[in-house]
């Protein structure tokens, strides 16, 4: 989980701002919306220029969304076009950064994180979102499709709606709502493998996935961190002197604080729940390691006195009477069985086993 912490080598001693060459082709999509309450047009963009064109349209809202790696020439027209400072296109490039939110003279860069559910690893992750807030655009960044988007192009689609009428303060709202309902619904898949894995533990912990757990607990402390950000975030938001949010929306941004309030509630919940349920885990592994410790140690009491009498025996001393005796090797063998008839009562009474 610490991978989430990690910088980048190739960032280490490289002037800030600095776009690496990428020799790897990531590739990336990108589609473009246009809207207004009248009108709106979908188009994909596949270079930079389609990207800038699509959203210099002045009669609509445009909404550009960026999948993907993109890479230093994409980023270096963006930013060229739109003036878009290099520290801001290097944190865009870069991997997972921190929550963030920087205001400029003609955008403004916001970064949050949302949980996610990978299908092809079936794992569960936390992902950056990069927005761009312009004039009448706004620029999405990430690195894998988000399938909340797909809900919010349904809504822009349909006419006489808030979010065709109300501008782009509005739209941003519904775009970190589409991202808070992301992760809303990936915390309810992770709040399902807790419970079946509550009830194997409780079952039979030897089947029980101790890894699994304790990337679940590691992420939702990752998570817990994150969302406490969000609050900052969200009033940085409302204070914003280029955003200049309407009376009308600033209601819905108070709403949306009240999510995030109630997701850090259910995630630090869900943390609580994974860590106590690896203390049971570790605490029954003890026990049974403890079970079978003592099992062994009274076997080994009980052998002990049978190695002392066959010890004895085992000296091959010429004057020991009991040798020349018929009677000797079973006498022997039965004071064996005495010895070990005692021992087990003893244990027994003992309640040691």
């Amino acid at each position: 989980m610490l991978r989430f912490f990690k910088t980048p080598e190739k960032r280490l001693g490289a002037a800030p701002g600095t776009l690496h060459e990428e020799t790897a082709d990531y590739g990336f999509s990108a589609a473009c919306t246009s809207y207004s309450e009248d009108v709106i047009e979908h188009a994909s963009c596949d270079t930079a220029e389609a990207c800038i064109a699509a959203i210099s349209r002045e009669d609509t809202i445009n909404w550009l969304n960026v999948t993907g790696h993109a890479t230093h020439d994409v980023l270096r027209e963006l930013g060229r076009k739109l003036d878009v400072h290099d520290l801001v296109l290097e944190d865009i490039q870069n991997g997972s950064q921190p929550l963030k939110f920087e205001e400029y003279d003609n955008f403004v860069f916001i970064i949050v994180k949302s949980l996610v559910y990978n299908h092809n690893k079936e794992s569960f992750t936390i992902a950056d979102t990069k927005i761009i807030v312009g004039e009448n655009y706004i620029i999405t960044f990430s690195a894998e499709p988000v399938p909340m988007y797909l809900k919010l192009f349904k809504r822009l689609s349909q006419k006489n709606t808030k979010l065709r009428k109300m501008g782009l303060p509005y739209f941003l709202f519904a775009l970190l709502d589409a991202l808070s309902d992301g992760s809303y619904e990936t915390l309810n898949r992770i709040i399902d493998t807790v419970e079946e894995m509550e009830e194997v533990v409780q079952e039979n912990f030897q089947e029980f996935d101790i890894a699994e757990i304790y990337r679940i607990k590691q992420l939702m402390g990752h998570a817990k961190r994150s969302l406490w950000r969000y609050m900052e975030i969200i009033n940085s938001i409302k204070v914003s002197d280029y955003l200049d949010i309407p009376d009308e929306v600033m209601p819905y941004y108070k709403d949306l604080e009240d999510h995030y309030k109630h997701m850090r509630d259910i995630v630090e919940s869900v943390h609580s729940a994974a860590t106590d349920m690896f203390n049971l885990y570790v605490s029954l592994n003890g026990q049974q390691m403890n079970e079978v410790i003592k099992v062994l140690t009274v076997f080994s009491a009980i052998f002990i006195p049978l190695t002392f009498i066959a010890g004895v025996y085992g000296m091959n001393f010429q004057y020991m009477p009991e040798l020349a005796k018929p009677w000797g090797y079973p006498a022997v063998l039965g004071l064996m069985a005495c010895v070990v008839c005692a021992m087990v009562i003893y244990v027994r009474r003992k309640r040691w086993f």
